[in-house]
This record gives C-alpha cells, sequence and structure tokens, in this order.
C-alpha cells in the first residue's frame, strides 16, 4: 500500500491518497482511493487512511484506477497528488506483481 498526504500552502495536511493492489484484477494491477478534510474540521490521519482506503477498494470492486464520489470529479486540491501517486503505483505494483 502507498500512502501520500496532501498538504496546503501552509504545510498542514488536509487529505490522503493511498493506492492498493489488486491481486485479482487482470487488467488493473492497484486502486486509488482519496480523503479531502472538510476546512471547518481538524485532519486525522487515521480516519483520512481509512475513509482513502475504502475509496480504493470500492474503485477495485469496479474495477477502476481512482475512485470517484457519486461521479464528481476528484477536488481540485488533491489532483497533483494523485498523479504522483498513479505514477509511483505504476512503477511500484508492476515490479511487485508482474
Amino acid at each position: 500500500m502507498i500512502v501520500m498526504y496532501v498538504r496546503n500552502g501552509l504545510q498542514q495536511k488536509i487529505g490522503v491518497i493511498v493506492a492498493i493492489a489488486n491481486d485479482h484484477m487482470d487488467d488493473v494491477t492497484y486502486s486509488i482511493g482519496w480523503s479531502k478534510c472538510n476546512k471547518r474540521d481538524k485532519f486525522d490521519r487515521n480516519l483520512g487512511i481509512e475513509i482513502a482506503t475504502m475509496r480504493a477498494l470500492m474503485a477495485a470492486n469496479k474495477n477502476e484506477v481512482i475512485f470517484t464520489h457519486k461521479d464528481k470529479p476528484v477536488p481540485r486540491a488533491l489532483r497533483k497528488t494523485i498523479n504522483i501517486v498513479s505514477l509511483r503505483s505504476d512503477k511500484y505494483f508492476k515490479r511487485r506483481y508482474h
């Protein structure tokens, strides 16, 4: 599993991106889930990882790479980090599972 935190301009954690392996899928080797803290809430590392992992599992069940929440796009603040995690996942899971 790959875990990467997203920070705002003040270097405060505001989200989590998680990539997990899909051992049972042939065409998708990993799935990515995300969570973003509401501006009014305090960031909780464990809750963020739990939500992101659940979303990655939901994407894996649909044979998708990235989880989308109710057909909404990934929040803009997370997109750059998702791209970084995706590139890391391509290398990590390919080397590990192929």
